[in-house]
């Protein structure tokens, strides 16, 4: 009769181990996910300890949060916390627009860092083209342009070569000719991180009253 009492004590000892086995193996596993989890907020929510930005004409912005994006991503997670928190999202280059469209008491994103030329080619629809990012100043674009074979350049652009690509675009820049085209004129297709975080594409093709509205946003997408 002691074999089978044994054998009992046994299965309960291998289960009591198991058991405290798969606990133990569950607690790391949360902390594991927990740090994880620490780590992605870390780096969803990474303001700048700016309190407040100041344009070239001398106005104050003093935003709860601004932030300084360096990639797609860290613009699609800042877009999301907003999303998350309940703020509203303004954005700013170098600071050299007269009007107030950078103005907000919420969530301030300076696009300087979110600059590059990523191609200049030819297309069949468009011709030449030029795509960059949208902290882009004009004259590395110009640069980028002059470099190309054949040496090209825009029909017309503001005459500060330090201006954004996105600023120019956004209030519809006009160069020094009358007959010319505004910036925003000049856009044949844009990409915009929308209100949920994801990338959207711009168009004539795929809607002309959304591509228009989202080139001379004037702050509001």
């Amino acid at each position: 009769m002691t074999y089978p009492n044994r054998t009992v004590t046994l299965i309960l000892v291998l289960l009591i181990a198991s058991i405290f086995f798969e606990t133990y193996e569950s607690r790391v596993h949360k902390s594991i996910k927990r740090n994880e989890l620490i780590e992605n907020f870390k780096r969803l929510f990474a303001p700048t300890s700016e309190k407040s930005f100041t344009t070239w004409f001398g106005n104050v912005i003093t935003p709860q949060y601004i932030f300084r994006p360096n990639s797609l991503d860290d613009l699609k997670d800042i877009v999301k916390n907003a999303k998350i928190n309940g703020k509203k999202i303004r954005c700013a280059g170098r600071g050299h627009s007269w009007t107030s469209l950078s103005n907000t008491k919420d969530y301030l994103v300076i696009v300087n860092n979110l600059s590059n030329v990523t191609e200049v080619t030819k297309t069949d629809t468009y011709g030449w083209t030029i795509t960059a990012l949208a902290g882009t100043q004009i004259k590395t674009m110009e640069q980028a342009l002059l470099k190309n074979n054949p040496p090209l350049a825009f029909k017309t652009m503001p005459a500060p070569d330090f201006f954004s690509a996105s600023g120019i675009i956004a209030v519809a820049a006009h160069g020094g000719v009358t007959a010319a085209p505004s910036a925003s004129d000049l856009v044949v297709k844009l990409q915009m991180v929308s209100g949920d975080g994801e990338l959207q594409e711009f168009s004539n093709e795929k809607d002309p009253v959304e591509f228009n509205a989202a080139k001379l946003n004037l702050g509001e997408f």
